[in-house]
């Protein structure tokens, strides 16, 4: 060995052992730091350290990973010695972040995953069926018929499936709506009608004054004549009022409803022949549905029940109002505040949606 090698290879194994004494000696002030961070930070200070020197670990082992395949692993490498001196979480954790599992994948392949997956309902018209003859794009078996077809039906049993959800939930309100409202009709109705007990004291009344006018001898003109007129109270006549357009209001919006999910089951029904017929039939029940405003009548039909809703209750606090004064109050209140916040509520998606 030559005289340059020695000097090389002692300069080299000098060099080595001096990095090696510094990364000692940073890993122990590193040590000793962390060691005096619990008396100087409490609470969550702590964990937030804790957690930034752990995301900085594992960004160092990914540099030091990255840097060992570059050097085709060859050499020492100091500072994976001097990383693993400093205490670490556990792979468990560092594979989670707020209890769910991290995404590991980089931003150019998630991009092209996300680009690649197939959605659900969309296909590529171009290979799913073929290429149409010259001169026949329009014919009854057209690519063109086919593509709108199945477009058509995606499109169609999404909108009639929300609209026979939102009717669904409507009938079922609407029925027991009614069936609570009916058990208070049937007991203030009977208010409307005459008092036949209080007309039979009226003419017991005036029979007994008669009688004894015959045997006093006084005039039978004065004696007042029996009151056979019905006294209803006004009370009676504003809460029957009320209650009894509610309950219409109510059992409109039902059968407005049960017509509404007929007209969507005739529009969705089977339709056969050529695909270029199947289409213009589809496209003639679909402005059928537009022209009678189908979906415009669906969906104020939750509304006519609001407003059926709004009568019950303002008749409810009419009827309570000679009854007992304070519950009235009461009621009064939690409806109003109720119907406040819906047209807030409403007002709102119309002026900022």
């Amino acid at each position: 060995m030559s005289l340059g090698d020695d000097v090389h290879s002692a300069t080299g194994t000098s060099v080595t052992d001096n990095a090696r004494d510094i990364n000692a000696e940073q890993d122990e002030d590193y040590m000793g730091r962390m060691t005096l961070v619990p008396q100087r930070i409490k609470g969550p200070g702590l964990k937030r350290l804790v957690k930034r020197a752990s995301r900085a670990n594992s960004m160092e082992e990914v540099d030091d990973e990255e840097s060992d395949e570059e050097a085709g692993g060859s050499g020492p490498n100091l500072t994976n010695a001097a990383s693993n001196a400093i205490p670490v979480p556990s792979q468990a954790i560092k594979e989670t972040r707020f209890g769910l599992k991290k995404d590991k994948t980089n931003g150019k392949k998630k991009e092209d995953e996300l680009n690649n997956t197939q959605i659900p309902g969309v296909f590529d018209y171009t290979k799913k069926y073929p290429r149409d003859k010259r001169y026949e794009e329009l014919h009854n078996e057209a690519r063109v018929w086919l593509a709108y077809n199945d477009e058509a039906v995606i499109f169609d049993n999404d909108m009639v499936g929300e609209a026979a959800d939102s009717l669904d939930i409507l009938l079922v309100f609407a029925g027991l709506f009614a069936a609570v409202l009916t058990t208070f009709v049937a007991q203030t109705s009977q208010s409307l009608s005459p008092d036949n007990t209080a007309i039979t004291v009226s003419l017991l009344v005036e029979l007994i004054a008669v009688h004894r006018a015959g045997i006093t001898g006084s005039s039978l003109s004065d004696i007042p004549a029996a009151d056979v007129a019905p006294n209803i109270a006004r009370t009676d006549i504003w809460v029957n009022a009320l209650w009894f357009t509610s309950l219409a209001l109510s059992l409109a919006s039902a059968l407005l409803a049960v017509l509404s999910k007929q007209w969507l089951r005739q529009y969705i029904s089977f339709i056969s022949g050529t695909p270029r017929e199947r289409a213009l039939i589809r496209q003639f029940r679909y402005d059928g549905m537009e022209k009678w405003a189908v979906r415009t009548i669906v969906g104020l039909l939750p509304t006519l029940l609001h407003c059926a809703l709004a009568l019950f209750l303002i008749g409810l606090v009419v009827f309570l109002s000679p009854l007992q004064h304070g519950i009235a109050i009461s009621v009064g209140v939690i409806s109003g505040a109720l119907f406040a916040a819906y047209i807030l509520f409403i007002f709102i998606a119309i002026v900022y949606v």
